[in-house]
């Protein structure tokens, strides 16, 4: 149940533990289920539940008719009550496509083969590299000394 995307219009089985207060699951039980809609009205016809063997784990069958949210509630007599609620969608939410977009070329697989690859990516660094063209020394001696010429006053003075 957990992590499931449930759907409009698809009969999903749920399995309820049936325990006592001290933890015990409890078998032989004749369990109910309410199920409230998402307009938070009661189904009028809920599921009967069944159990799984002699498990005390109980069983059930729903099919939601519209999206929001329903909400289960087990009983049974000297049980703990089991509550759950699910997320109906009118939907899927959709595919890969849908989800992270198409892909650019006419596959995935295309998009991948068309990356760089690393000989790619090291060819466009060394060609950078050769390109590059770094001050001489003097060039660099020449611009550093206009941001050095500042006394401790003028320093003190332009952070003031």
């Amino acid at each position: 149940m957990i992590g499931e995307d449930y759907k409009t219009s698809t009969a999903y089985a749920f399995r309820v533990p049936l325990r006592d207060s001290a933890g015990a699951l409890q078998t032989g039980q004749s369990p109910t289920v309410a199920v409230y809609l998402p307009d938070n009205s009661a189904d009028g016809s809920p599921p009967s539940l069944t159990e799984l063997g002699t498990t005390g784990v109980y069983r059930f069958s729903y099919t939601p008719a519209t999206a929001g949210c329903y909400t289960f509630v087990v009983t049974a007599a000297s049980c703990l009550t089991v509550v759950f609620s699910i997320q109906v969608r009118a939907t899927e939410r959709g595919d890969t496509y849908t989800r992270v977009g198409a892909p650019a070329g006419a596959s995935i697989a295309a998009d991948i083969a068309a990356l760089p690859t690393d000989a790619d990516v090291q060819t466009a660094a060394g060609a950078a590299l050769t390109s590059y063209d770094p001050p001489t020394h003097a060039e660099l001696t020449s611009g550093l000394a206009g941001l050095n010429d500042l006394s401790s006053v003028e320093a003190q003075a332009a952070a003031a």
